[in-house]
């Protein structure tokens, strides 16, 4: 596996703030030039009380300023005390949920690089944690989306085969079924790992190893319409929609389930 140096997340987020972006998250609205002491007011945090801000500022992630403020404090307890693999995980996550959020290509890319580079380190830190290669898996993909061309198909083919290791190391793992079963559905299928059948088999397994979560049940929805499947797929959304979130998923489920309604309305 490569070895990825430490990045420096100072140095990213100089040309994040200056980048024409107004919000993080498609439900924010704060003003760039307000931005700026938002994030600052990180460095005043003790060191003691870094973890215990950050999992509170996660615990806020639906609004983006404080999914960004998550990725700054993690980073900061990282770099101070490097006896905390684990938090290379929850970085690439809440890094990939800015990316997710982010608005222009130029912010999008920039964040895409700093989830692949913390999810690189996630799995170099933690080799045998299932969550580390699912996070990394969808990290590339992230980086593959916002860096389209040849060389994307090469990563993609990376975040497949990390996907595969998190399956091996937890067969349970309904993250992992859901992200491949993506890849399968959206890459191409001669040039790169595109595969319907293998799509649908990680979709169900997906729903049958975490039924709770509407991510999903909206994945399997999307692929049952791919296949002219309208009542199977209502089935799906209907049920996504009647969830009650998992504590772990709050944020991600009222999202999912919005699409869930607009896809619903389609059928």
């Amino acid at each position: 596996m490569r070895t990825f140096k430490r990045i420096t997340l100072a140095g990213c987020l100089i040309g994040l703030i200056g980048s024409p972006m107004t919000s993080l998250a498609s439900d924010v609205s704060v003003a760039l030039a307000e931005l700026p002491t938002e994030l600052a007011s990180v460095k005043n945090v003790p060191d003691a009380q870094l973890l215990a801000e950050a999992q509170k500022s996660w615990d806020a992630r639906e609004d983006g300023i404080q999914t960004m403020r998550a990725v700054m404090l993690w980073d900061r307890a990282v770099q101070i005390d490097a006896n905390h693999p684990s938090l290379y995980v929850s970085l690439t996550k809440a890094s990939a949920r800015v990316y997710r959020h982010s608005k222009g290509k130029g912010t999008k890319k920039r964040w895409a690089y700093i989830s692949r580079q913390y999810g690189a380190l996630a799995v170099e830190q933690n080799p045998d944690n299932s969550e580390a290669h699912a996070r990394y898996a969808e990290a590339l993909g992230q980086y593959a989306q916002a860096n389209k061309g040849v060389g994307s198909l090469k990563v993609v083919k990376e975040a497949v085969s990390h996907l595969n290791r998190a399956i091996a190391l937890d067969p349970q793992s309904h993250f992992a079924h859901m992200l491949l079963a993506q890849f399968y559905e959206q890459s191409p299928g001669i040039f790169s790992v595109g595969d319907k059948k293998k799509a649908l088999d990680q979709a169900e397994l997906a729903v049958k190893t975490g039924p709770n979560y509407a991510i999903n049940r909206l994945t399997l929805a999307k692929i049952y319409v791919a296949r002219d499947r309208k009542t199977e797929a209502k089935e799906q959304l209907e049920k996504a929609l009647a969830l009650t979130a998992p504590p772990d998923a709050i944020p991600e489920t009222k999202t999912d389930q919005a699409d869930a309604r607009e896809l619903l309305k389609t059928l």
